[in-house]
């Protein structure tokens, strides 16, 4: 099984969510999470600072770890359903042990194309 897979059946199965029928619901994730140390933000990219405000629109979530949580800020302008995509997208650089820690500010998270 795929690290990516086994990880999300792990949260799933530690949340009390393993049998539950699709679609995962996001609110008893979040509540999850934030007993392990996960904050959900949203964002407003209008209300962004100068030097970052072109940047912050075309952003979907970012995950900034702190000494002992982390925060994941989603932005608020798109549409609900990217907003709970990037979610679990950001959850899943939370969960996955590969990539905890890592600094995404300044590294960043790229996605390809798909593939034709």
């Amino acid at each position: 099984m795929l690290e990516e897979f086994a990880a999300a059946e792990n949260l799933l199965e530690k949340a009390g969510l393993l049998e539950v029928k699709l679609p995962v619901p996001l609110d008893a994730v979040i509540d999850y999470l934030g007993k392990q140390g996960l904050e959900l933000r949203y964002y407003n990219p209008k209300e962004a600072p100068g030097p970052i405000k072109s940047i912050a629109s075309s952003i979907d979530e970012v995950l900034v770890y702190q000494e002992r949580d982390a925060l994941l800020f989603v932005n608020a302008s798109r549409p609900r359903t990217r907003q709970r995509f990037s979610i679990f997208h950001g959850i899943g650089h939370f969960i996955l042990p590969g990539h905890q820690g890592l600094n995404y500010l300044k590294r960043g998270c790229t996605t390809n194309a798909p593939l034709t």
